[in-house]
């Protein structure tokens, strides 16, 4: 897959500092830099790079039984755009994250998550999302976006900011 990921949410707050214009600390983290913090508070680290090798590992330690899992719209684009995600998806990229997509929904996904106020999913315009949505429609997946209601949650200096309509 990639070298970056995006750390846990337990996580996030622990590593950046909250400022008062900042909703949500950064996302997207060199994967060594999260795997230390892991082995730090949990005593173990992410050693999957694929759905199938984290259901593995999910058998190995066990869940609770209420669990659906979902590939992550921002986890496939970092994983084809690493660090440069803050930008629309060409072609290439938008047919590995599709393949991606696949493999995630074939080794055991029910659906597809999508944070489009957030890092990196605010980035991808809707033909983007549409494309990966798509892909569902052949596992009879399930889509559970949060919704685009206020533009990227993260600081934006005035006359930088990041809109797109919505049709």
């Amino acid at each position: 897959m990639n070298e970056y990921m995006r750390p846990p949410m337990v996580l996030r707050d622990e590593i950046f500092e909250q400022s008062p214009y900042l909703y949500y600390a950064p996302t997207v983290l060199p994967i060594d830099t999260v795997n230390d913090l892991m082995k730090k508070k949990y005593g173990w680290t992410i050693d999957y790079r694929t759905m199938a090798e984290y259901f593995q590992r999910v058998e190995e330690r066990g869940i609770s039984i209420n669990y659906v899992p979902l590939v992550g719209h921002g986890t496939v684009r970092i994983a084809v755009m690493g660090e440069d995600y803050k930008r629309h998806s060409t072609k290439p990229e938008l047919d590995q994250m599709k393949e991606l997509i696949h493999q995630a929904m074939k080794e055991g996904c029910r659906g597809q998550s999508a944070g489009l106020d957030y890092d990196p999913d605010v980035f991808a315009d809707s033909s983007e999302i549409d494309d990966c949505v798509a892909v569902l429609n052949d596992y009879n997946g399930i889509y559970f976006p949060h919704w685009r209601r206020t533009g990227r949650r993260r600081e934006v200096k005035l006359g930088t900011g990041y809109a797109e309509p919505i049709d």
